[in-house]
């Protein structure tokens, strides 16, 4: 596995650090006020751990992964067509069909999510379990792009969690989280016996400092058991 723990820490906090290096210079005279977002470069670098643990061409069975991708569908008869965008989705090919076999929610922290974040997902998970197939555009954002489809694993049921990269700056969600979302892993949690902030985007420390700080203090126990789960739900 190209993957661990120590890499992915290094691997987060140097994302950051490098957004935090084009803040403060973007030219001459030019500078930006506030650094732009890394949560997609984040989410794509989690894309590639699960691809690396993910088996290919085993049986027949082929995966593949689809980041940010918009999916259609109704949740019901009469309701409206729905279009959801799935942080990750895993998708297994078998036989010329495409099935999700597995949506995993991804957060770099809690801290700007909505009160209702956690009912809205649980709610539109519901809805995706229920559903037998979901509607997409292959080479969306191309000239080549042409409708699809997509089919929502049956047997065995759908596999869905949510993935948190940090559990600083929670905005005391968290707690409500892990009574209401059975399926969650903070690959980051808070330290129990170190009081520093210790969020990858931490601006207390320099890179090297932080990725030190973060391996020493922090507890592996979910990044091994979003490990787990992979490699006994997608076999």
């Amino acid at each position: 596995m190209k993957y661990d723990f120590e890499k992915m820490v290094d691997e987060v906090v140097g994302i950051y650090a490098k957004r935090k290096r084009e803040k403060r210079k973007k030219g001459t005279r030019i500078v930006r006020g506030r650094a732009v977002t890394v949560s997609s470069q984040i989410e794509d670098y989690f894309a590639r751990v699960i691809d690396d643990v993910l088996p290919n061409n085993k049986r027949g069975k082929k995966y593949g992964i689809m980041i940010d991708y918009p999916i259609s569908f109704k949740p019901n008869k009469n309701s409206r067509t729905k279009t959801i965008y799935p942080d990750i989705m895993i998708v297994k090919a078998s036989d010329g069909q495409k099935t999700v076999v597995g949506v995993i929610e991804f957060k770099v922290d809690l801290g700007y999510v909505s009160k209702d974040w956690i009912e809205k997902y649980n709610r539109r998970t519901s809805e995706l379990c229920r559903i037998r197939e979901v509607n997409y555009k292959e080479n969306v954002g191309t000239p080549k792009s042409n409708p699809a489809t997509l089919r929502i694993t049956q047997k065995p049921k759908l596999k869905t969690c949510v993935l948190i990269l940090s559990g600083y700056n929670d905005n005391r969600i968290l707690d409500h989280l892990r009574k209401k979302v059975s399926r969650h892993f903070v690959l980051l949690p808070k330290s129990k016996s170190c009081r520093l902030d210790l969020h990858p985007n931490s601006h207390n420390y320099w890179a090297k400092e932080l990725q030190c700080l973060i391996k020493k203090h922090t507890k592996q126990n979910d990044w091994r058991r979003f490990m787990k789960w992979l490699t006994t739900n997608f076999d």
